[in-house]
């Protein structure tokens, strides 16, 4: 007791004879658990049970410590937690290069050791990276704040600065680049390379693949692949999208199974699903089309269930073999044998034309750069000459007889246009010729029925009657007769001879053009023998006539006219 009691005396004295209050002296060395202190130290503390204890307190009241003295050193508690010294500012001790933790996890960390409870097989590199995780394993994070908030997803891969930071229980993603996939919590199956790719994925984004800065950086959306710098940037719920090509589908956000390649393709649709594009800003006219197809450079599908190729500048499309259109038997039912022939192709006008190119684009919505781009492409294109007809006026041709043409492409939309499927043509140009070759099968038909008439009223020895006059004799078998017309070919006019027998009861000529237009129809009598046609108003062309005998063709007989 008494020991005690001279050394807290002596304790006392000490204190007392310093200068200031809780000081030591410059010089010399004190120590504490030993009596032989180091002579480098100020103070040497000598113990194997217990340990230093630094000031601890929050990030806020770090800051608020005034003027604080350099190698001022502090345990900061959250934010960052760690040692901090002040020295122009606040900075944490650099721990060692290496840490070796359980269950096969390897760090090199910044300042401090994350919270692995059993996690297994990652590795950590990075201030703040992977500083959450509690049961994730096969991870790597490498970059400031990398995988931060992980706390069970797996077989994750982040590098970069803040790449899958906000990611917990996702897995099987992989972000590299800076803030890459840096909001996704759940979703899995990702992939983002490149700043900002896939920033902003939502909770049930999934399946996904971006490659280029900000590519896919707004969407929620499953199975997208986009590769280009801000390609499906805007993509909110669309999924099975493809986008290659800087901007390619960069305003799509809710579309669906697009196909975009080509920079800034696809860039105008918006809700649109099913289309597919393929070429620099190869485009559709509308934001919402459905199964739309444009390849080529700038060409553009102007409404749905269309295939556009090329754009407005080409001039020729081919391949060495024809075009081919389905046409089984096994797949078509109603079939009619209803195709009008001549009646529709007779109301077609053919025409030659040139198409004024840059209007066109206009229309389609084509800028003034567009314009200018290819201003002596489009220039050539107007001055080719076209062959074809004009579509509204077909339309009205096949209005007018009741036929519902689908050669006729008509505008689904204000940004579409007119258009014929020429190929359509050929079921009516065939009718037609059908329609002509049963005519001309009449025609010869009615000439054959004639000639072997003469041939029996020659072979039975019957008198003719001398061209040019105007009497006709008859014969033993007293039959109908038609001669020759004179003069032949006529200019402004011309005479017919004929002999009617008393035994017909009515009787007529028929004029008719070689398409088989009735031009003439002459009642005749068999008191007179002849009658005299006007052909003034007639064009120079050859033309039939015909004698009918109580409603029989008798005899026909070609006439000329000319001017």
């Amino acid at each position: 007791m008494k020991k005690q009691i001279i050394i807290l005396i002596c304790i006392w004295v000490i204190i007392s004879s310093t200068s200031a209050q809780n000081t030591f002296p410059k010089a010399g060395s004190a120590g504490i658990g030993t009596t032989i202190p180091a002579s480098s130290a100020i103070l040497d503390i000598d113990t194997t049970g217990k340990g230093v204890l630094i000031p601890r307190m929050t990030k806020a009241q770090r800051d608020a410590i005034a003027a604080p003295a350099v190698s001022l050193l502090i345990y900061q508690t959250d934010v960052t937690p760690g040692f901090f010294y002040y020295n122009s500012g606040w900075k944490p001790l650099t721990p060692p290069a290496e840490v070796q933790f359980s269950n096969h996890n390897f760090f090199i960390i910044g300042n401090y050791q994350p919270p692995i409870t059993s996690g297994d097989y990652n590795t950590i590199t990075g201030s703040g990276a992977f500083s959450l995780n509690s049961s994730g394993s096969y991870n790597s994070a490498f970059g400031y704040y990398s995988l931060a908030l992980n706390t069970s997803g797996n077989r994750n891969t982040a590098i970069g600065h803040q790449a899958l930071m906000a990611n917990t229980t996702g897995f099987n993603s992989t972000a590299i680049g800076f803030n890459a996939l840096l909001n996704n919590q759940l979703s899995v199956n990702n992939t983002a390379i490149g700043v900002g790719a896939m920033e902003n994925s939502g909770a049930s984004f999934g399946g996904n693949t971006a490659v280029g800065v900000n590519a896919l950086s707004n969407a929620s959306g499953t199975s997208n692949t986009a590769v280009g710098m801000n390609a499906m940037i805007g993509t909110t719920l669309g999924a099975a999208n493809v986008a290659i090509g800087i901007s390619a589908l960069k305003n799509n956000t809710t579309g669906q199974f697009n196909t975009a390649v080509g920079p800034s393709a696809m860039y105008t649709n918006i809700t649109g699903s099913f289309n597919t594009v393929l070429g620099d800003s190869a485009n559709v006219s509308k934001s919402n089309l459905q199964n739309a197809t444009a390849i080529g450079y700038k060409a553009i599908a102007t409404a749905s269930n269309q295939v556009r190729i090329g754009n407005t500048a080409v001039t020729s499309i081919g391949g060495q073999v024809g075009w081919s259109t389905l046409s089984d038997g096994r797949f078509k039912k109603n079939i009619k044998e209803d195709v009008p022939g001549l009646t529709f192709i007779n109301k077609l006008k053919p025409v030659t034309y040139n198409i004024e190119v840059k209007k066109l684009n206009q229309f389609l919505g084509k800028n003034e750069n567009d314009l200018n781009e290819l201003k002596t492409t489009y220039d050539n294109a107007e001055k080719k000459l076209y062959t074809g007809f004009v579509a509204q006026e077909v339309e009205k041709a096949a209005k007018d007889i009741h036929y519902d043409f689908d050669g006729v492409n008509v505008p689904q939309n204000d940004k579409d246009n007119y258009s014929l499927v020429y190929a359509d043509f050929v079921p009516s140009i065939v009718k037609a010729l059908q329609e002509l070759s049963k005519l001309n099968e009449e025609k010869d038909k009615q000439i054959a029925e004639l000639t072997e008439r003469v041939s029996k009223l020659e072979n039975a020895g019957a008198a003719t009657a001398s061209l040019g006059t105007n009497k006709i004799l008859t014969n033993a078998g007293d039959i109908p007769r038609l001669n020759q017309n004179s003069p032949n070919p006529s200019h402004t006019h011309t005479i017919i001879n004929y002999y009617i027998p008393a035994s017909v009861h009515q009787a007529q000529v028929v004029i008719n053009d070689m398409n088989g237009k009735t031009i003439k129809q002459q009642i005749i009598s068999t008191k007179a023998n002849s009658f005299t046609f006007n052909t003034s108003n007639l064009t120079s062309a050859t033309y039939t006539y015909t004698l009918f005998c109580d409603g029989k063709p008798i005899e026909s007989r070609k006439m000329l006219v000319t001017k």
